[in-house]
């Protein structure tokens, strides 16, 4: 083989678009969170909806033919994020499972402790985490937990080369502002889940402006009774100049990173 021959199947290489290494599905659960993620091999859930989306939720999983989930990471105890996570527990093999040891008694909460208990190895989060495949920061890092249980979500990092994604639960001002003072360099993100669908009381101005998110997706059900996402929240977006993307209007939201640039897919 000639030089020129190699040059020109390099030039050829080079110019072949990247598979995609990762992709971060934001299912469209209704009024609550729940994301999917593939990344190098691995499957990833972050949160899974409320009770009543567990079908939806398990049903787009299988869809894509998940069978093993590497990691279930459950953001917080509110139902709205969680209460489906049981069904995936007893529909999948979930090889670990982790959450913030939330001492909520809640009958949800309490039944998916027993089934995750008894069917995964779980890790109880207290303190920011880097298991290789992502970082879990948390607000309260070895210190005491915040009184509301949204702001002691855990926020998700992950990297795929130069594209940054954070996901964040329900985490409000008290718990933003933890983050900053704690984990400022972490949070920086190309795409931001924004916090608790968009409520007023989260995505305050500094935070915003510390992660400089270019693309936002909002889980939040159509017409819920709560207003979200809400005005301010979505006029703080405009202010960084953040594409939103949401559920309530564009279905499920994906977004794929070949780790040099990403782009995003909707159902609608």
């Amino acid at each position: 083989m000639t030089y020129r021959w190699i040059a020109l199947l390099l030039v050829a290489f080079l110019a072949t678009p990247a598979q995609a290494e990762m992709a971060v599905h934001f299912v469209d659960v209704g009024q609550g969170g729940g994301v999917f993620i593939e990344k190098d091999g691995k499957k990833i859930v972050y949160d899974c909806g409320d009770t009543f989306a567990a079908d939806t939720f398990t049903s787009y999983l299988e869809a894509l033919d998940v069978g093993v989930i590497d990691a279930l990471i459950v953001s917080h105890a509110h139902k709205d994020h969680m209460g489906a996570c049981a069904a995936v527990v007893a529909k999948f093999t979930v090889k670990r499972v982790y959450h913030n040891g939330s001492n909520a008694s809640t009958a949800t909460w309490k039944s998916f402790l027993k089934v995750a208990e008894n069917t995964t190895d779980v890790i109880i989060v207290d303190h920011n985490l880097d298991t290789g495949d992502f970082n879990i920061l948390v607000a309260y890092d070895n210190g005491p937990r915040h009184a509301k249980e949204a702001d002691n979500s855990l926020v998700v990092r992950l990297v795929d080369g130069a594209v940054r994604v954070l996901l964040t639960g329900d985490c409000e001002a008290i718990c933003e502002r933890a983050l900053i003072a704690g984990n400022r360099a972490a949070l920086q993100a190309d795409v931001l889940n924004v916090g608790h669908h968009g409520s007023n009381a989260s995505s305050t101005i500094e935070f915003l402006k510390t992660v400089k998110p270019k693309t936002a997706a909002i889980s939040a059900g159509l017409n819920n009774q709560y207003g979200h996402p809400t005005k301010p929240v979505l006029q703080r977006l405009a202010q960084v100049k953040a594409k939103v993307y949401r559920t309530d209007h564009d279905g499920s939201i994906v977004v794929r990173s070949d780790g040099r640039t990403y782009m995003v897919e909707t159902d609608k």
